[in-house]
């Protein structure tokens, strides 16, 4: 989850880059999780997390 909503972060105001438009669609394709995280339209940014 954490990651999904790093990623939109990051994507900020860029949403309608074809290049993150083509990789959100293809995760969504192989993952229904991401999908769904993905969905939730959850923003987070990172700081820091263990790995």
């Amino acid at each position: 989850m954490n990651t999904v909503a790093a990623l939109r972060a990051a994507a900020g105001t860029g949403r309608e880059d074809p290049r993150l438009v083509a990789a959100v669609g293809e995760l969504s394709l192989r993952s229904a999780e991401f999908g769904r995280l993905w969905a939730r339209h959850d923003i987070r940014r990172k700081t820091r997390e263990s790995k």
